[in-house]
């Protein structure tokens, strides 16, 4: 499967004839939205507009908690529920695991390290974690929890993935205000890694020990 990052938690993931998309953003944040075809739709706010990704042409979207089967892909999504502080308002959110290839990928949404924990059983065994790195933050006046480099560190060791991609960090165009990741990478002695534009990876490739860590830029 190949993987590509668009910034923030975007994601396509290619493998054959299937193409997915994580996590579409608006332009109103400052980097460019993905657009063109899909087989799949991941949608983890529950309160993203539709026009926020009105240019992707997608065949299947999920935008939930639950269990799903398409083309051979299996998702599972397990929800998380969020209160701002300033209101009443609860923020509903989904994390997924994704299935293909024989590699299972968990795709982690903004939410706190207790959550995360809260649902461990849940999770289960990973080989690619796509996790927050750059801290709370706010999008359109609103506060947004999310996990810094410390808060991810402790995710880490209790899901225990063989990949670790990191997300949701400041880049060059973002016009929110998040940690960058030079601390992320200090904590796991991979300072010196290369950012990517495009991560290929098979079963066979997955580590067998130790714990790799993958620094994508948008393509």
């Amino acid at each position: 499967m190949q993987i590509t990052w668009y910034g923030q938690s975007c994601f396509k993931i290619v493998s054959g004839q299937t193409t997915i998309i994580l996590d579409p953003f608006s332009k109103d944040i400052g980097l460019t939205p993905p657009r063109g075809k899909a087989n799949l739709l991941l949608v983890s706010d529950s309160n993203m507009l539709s026009d926020d990704f009105s240019q992707i042409d997608a065949g299947f979207v999920v935008d939930g908690a639950g269990e799903y089967e398409v083309g051979g892909v299996h998702i599972k999504g397990l929800a998380v529920f969020n209160k701002n502080k300033d209101d009443d308002i609860i923020k509903i959110s989904t994390m997924y695991t994704i299935e293909l290839e024989d590699i299972k990928i968990c795709h982690l949404t903004d939410l706190s390290k207790e959550q995360v924990v809260g649902v461990l059983d849940k999770i289960g065994q990973v080989d690619i974690l796509m996790i927050p790195v750059g801290g709370n933050y706010k999008l359109k006046k609103t506060e947004i929890a999310s996990l810094d480099t410390e808060k991810a560190l402790g995710v880490i060791g209790d899901i225990d993935p063989r990949i670790v991609i990191p997300m949701n960090f400041k880049i060059p165009k973002l016009n929110i205000s998040l940690d960058g990741p030079e601390k992320f990478l200090k904590s796991l002695g991979s300072s010196d890694i290369n950012p990517l534009e495009k991560y290929t990876i098979k079963k066979k490739d997955l580590p067998q020990e130790g714990r790799e860590v993958v620094l994508m830029k948008v393509s």
